[in-house]
C-alpha cells in the first residue's frame, strides 16, 4: 500500500494541472464522516458520526498540503463499551490524479493524532493514539468554486484503537 501511495504522489507531479489547481490555490472544506473506531483490547467497534474541517494550499499543480480537524458529534455504543471521538488532527499531502475533466481523483498520505473517550459500566478512560494515515477520494465540480467530494481515509492503527472513516462533503475554492 505504501508503494501505491508513493507512486500516486510522485506520478501526479508530472500530470497536467488538476481541476482544483486551475481554479484556485487555496481551499476550505467541511464534510460529514461515518467513522469506524475499534478498541483493540476488546475488539469492540463504534461508528460515531464526525464533522471534519479541512484547509489546504497547493504547492504545485497537483500536490497540496492539507490540515484537518475532526470532532465527534456524540457517543456510539459497541457491544461492551461506549465510545466518543473527542477530536482528531491530521496533516496530509494530497496528490491529484486528474484522469478526466469532470472528476478529480486523489490520494492522501500523512499523519493523524486522535483522542477517544471509552466508557463501560463503572469505568471511563481517555486514549490518545497517532500514526500514519492514507486515503483515496474523488471530487466533482458543482460550479467554478464549489466541489463535492467523497473519500475513504484510514487514519491509523495505534496501540489502543484503530480509526478510519468515509467522508462526504463540500469544498470552497479561493482565487
Amino acid at each position: 500500500m505504501n508503494r501505491i501511495i508513493l507512486a500516486v504522489i510522485l506520478g501526479s507531479l508530472f500530470l497536467p494541472m488538476s481541476t482544483l489547481a486551475e481554479s484556485s490555490k487555496d481551499y476550505f472544506g467541511i464534510s460529514a464522516e461515518m467513522s469506524n473506531v475499534e478498541l483493540l483490547t476488546t475488539k469492540d467497534t463504534w461508528n460515531p458520526y464526525t464533522i471534519v474541517f479541512r484547509g489546504s494550499s497547493y504547492v504545485s499543480d497537483n500536490v497540496a498540503l492539507e490540515a484537518r480537524f475532526a470532532a465527534g458529534t456524540g457517543p456510539d455504543e459497541g457491544a461492551v463499551t461506549k465510545g466518543t471521538l473527542k477530536g482528531a488532527a491530521s496533516f496530509f499531502v494530497k496528490a491529484d490524479l486528474p484522469l478526466i475533466k469532470l472528476v478529480n481523483f486523489y490520494g492522501l498520505a500523512g499523519i493523524t493524532t486522535a483522542k477517544v473517550e471509552v466508557s463501560a459500566p463503572g469505568a471511563r478512560a481517555y486514549n490518545d493514539n497517532h500514526g500514519f494515515s492514507y486515503g483515496l477520494g474523488a471530487e466533482m465540480p458543482i460550479n467554478k468554486y464549489i466541489f463535492i467530494n467523497g473519500e475513504y481515509v484510514h487514519y491509523f492503527k495505534g496501540e489502543d484503537f484503530e480509526y478510519s472513516g468515509f467522508n462526504v462533503g463540500f469544498t470552497k475554492l479561493w482565487e
